[in-house]
């Protein structure tokens, strides 16, 4: 069973993957790429040595977006708001 999906708030553990650093970056998971790895649109442009972020085919903002593996990362706590932007508990109905 995978633990992340699309939508999903992580932070990234690790120092570098793949010729990027992103050691301490945040981002939304938004795509699941195999059943090792994720792909995560990390809210800032990406470019490290030459190596620019990509969109993960369109699912993310071009340059802001990295694929890693899920052990690199562990889920972040976001603010969950409602229709009307009240914050809400996560395991709360609407």
């Amino acid at each position: 069973m995978m633990e992340y999906e699309e939508g999903d708030m992580v932070e990234f553990i690790n120092q570098a993957y793949d010729g990027m650093n992103l050691h301490g970056l945040t981002g939304e998971v938004v795509e699941i790429y195999d059943a090792t790895t994720i792909g995560v649109d990390w809210q800032t442009q990406l470019y490290d040595g030459g190596v620019r972020g990509h969109d993960c085919e369109g699912r993310g903002t071009e340059g802001q977006c990295w694929r890693v593996p899920i052990s690199y990362v562990k889920k972040v706590n976001a603010l969950i708001t409602d229709w009307r932007g009240k914050i809400k508990n996560e395991n709360s109905n609407l």
